[in-house]
């Protein structure tokens, strides 16, 4: 039975971080400030964004709970998460911020044309949706240790949560509270492995309890746990609230630091999710795995103290799932009806539009994720960062490092983005497993080389048709 101590604890820190992001929400102006913090962030906030939208359900409740069911290649989103941000600051950053859009659509139109928007727009959209129910689902196993409500009602205060984190300063209030939770999370995970290992005898200990395979990296299989890992790098170079963190810099330097801090924080974050969800499988083998992270804090620390650290976990789902719902209402809102229905949208109106996303696409995670269509929580998130690699890491990279050639055009762009969403989800559909992501780069390469050489085939056509019938234009006009 939980106690009056333990929710009195989690109440504390969840008030805390929403505080946070109220009190800084309040210096929206506009919808620029809205998005992308009006491009003046420092790296804290930078960070925060980052970390807001990345360390959530599948880097915590997600990873102990895979660590429980097969052990060490549990760690690898939270390893490939930490690596893609490195990436990200090294490779990405500086053309990123440079080019002063709000959008990874924008970014990708000036080389590949308008067509593009609307098609990168909804791929991203629907890749960042399929990552909020793995959210919903860890927030649900969190908020059932705490409170014994019935499933509605928790259902209910999850998505009320995450809709109050972002509702009020987009951007702002995302980093703001993201650093703070970099902070309280960061000393969580640390404090969980450390116990976990202390009361479990250390590696050895676990090593003595646990088969082998528990303790290999690639025990689901290289190509598996490879592509899975890859797949997590990649997805964050394509993800629009990451890239968005990146535009919400104030200059290059600090959205290169505030990535460079939220990969290496993201990285050790997965080791202690890993040390409890083996722990908890050599000492209660028989709860609900999704239940091994709350159930560690529940059971091994005093009242309000275990109630702090499921309140530190739970604010780092709620802000992921909020930071992820903010970069779909920023494409929708920038992208898609501005761009289509409303050119000339007041700033007012854009800040509307985005709020009203926001609750949509929360709703609509409560739902799937309250389903448990997966029996992972981490697996939506493996799913959906390879989706959006595949579908946008060609484009992106041709953009970035080759944005004159003459690949820059609209039907490879389209083909590439086609060729990587039709593999992926083609392999996933027939095969499924991490490597998916391989598949669907190839498509989106072949994608990219086909659509190239039917543009240049029926361009070169159309240019010699237009010459042949000015020629007879002119002749006619001569005779």
């Amino acid at each position: 039975m939980t106690s009056g101590g333990m929710i009195l604890g989690a109440v504390l820190v969840t008030l805390c971080v929403a505080a946070v992001a109220l009190i800084s929400g309040r210096n929206v102006r506009s919808t620029r400030d809205f998005t992308i913090a009006g491009s003046r962030a420092g790296w804290q906030i930078v960070a925060g964004i980052i970390v807001g939208a990345l360390v959530g359900g599948s880097s915590t409740v997600g990873t102990a709970q895979a660590a429980f069911v097969y052990g060490l290649p549990a760690w690898w989103f939270t390893l490939g998460a930490g690596l893609g941000c490195l990436v990200l600051a090294g490779c990405f950053a500086r053309p990123l911020r440079v080019s002063n859009v709000e959008t990874l659509p924008q970014f990708l139109v000036a080389s590949f044309g308008t067509p593009m928007r609307p098609l990168i727009a909804v791929c991203d959209s629907i890749g960042i949706f399929m990552t909020i129910p793995g959210q919903v689902a860890a927030a649900l196993a969190l908020l059932a240790v705490l409170l014994p409500w019935p499933e509605i009602a928790i259902i209910g205060v999850a998505g009320l949560l995450i809709v109050l984190y972002v509702f009020t300063g987009g951007a702002i209030s995302a980093g703001a509270a993201g650093f703070v939770k970099l902070l309280i999370a960061f000393a969580a995970l640390i404090v969980f492995g450390v116990v976990a290992l202390a009361l479990g005898g250390g590696v050895s200990g676990f090593e003595a309890a646990l088969p082998r395979g528990y303790f290999d990296l690639f025990g689901n299989g290289l190509w598996t746990d490879l592509g899975s890992g890859i797949g997590i790098i990649l997805g964050v170079l394509t993800t629009q609230v990451y890239v968005q963190a990146v535009l919400a810099g104030r200059n290059v330097q600090q959205s290169r630091l505030g990535a460079v801090i939220a990969g290496i924080g993201t990285t050790v974050f997965g080791l202690g999710g890993v040390a409890v969800g083996m722990f908890m499988k050599v000492h209660e083998p028989t709860i609900r795995p999704a239940e091994a992270l709350p159930l560690f804090a529940a059971h091994y620390f005093p009242g309000i103290l275990g109630g702090m650290l499921i309140g530190a976990i739970l604010i780092t789902v709620i802000t992921c799932a909020g930071g992820l719902a903010l970069g779909i209402a920023t494409m929708v809102t920038r992208d898609l009806y501005q761009q289509l229905l409303r050119p000339g949208m007041r700033d007012s109106e854009g800040v509307a539009v985005a709020r009203t996303v926001i609750v949509a696409v929360v709703i609509l995670g409560l739902f799937v994720g309250a389903s448990n269509v997966m029996k992972l929580i981490i697996n939506y998130s493996f799913l959906a960062f390879a989706f959006r690699a595949d579908v946008i890491l060609v484009p992106l990279i041709v953009a970035v490092f080759f944005g004159r050639s003459r690949l820059c055009g609209t039907g490879a762009g389209i083909g590439a983005v086609l060729g990587g969403m039709l593999a992926n989800i083609g392999w996933s559909l027939a095969l499924g497993g991490g490597e998916a992501v391989f598949a669907g780069l190839v498509g989106s390469a072949a994608g990219l080389a086909i659509g190239y050489a039917l543009e240049q085939r029926f361009g070169a056509r159309q240019a010699q048709l237009g010459a042949a019938l000015s020629g007879e234009a002119s002749r006619s006009r001569s005779r």
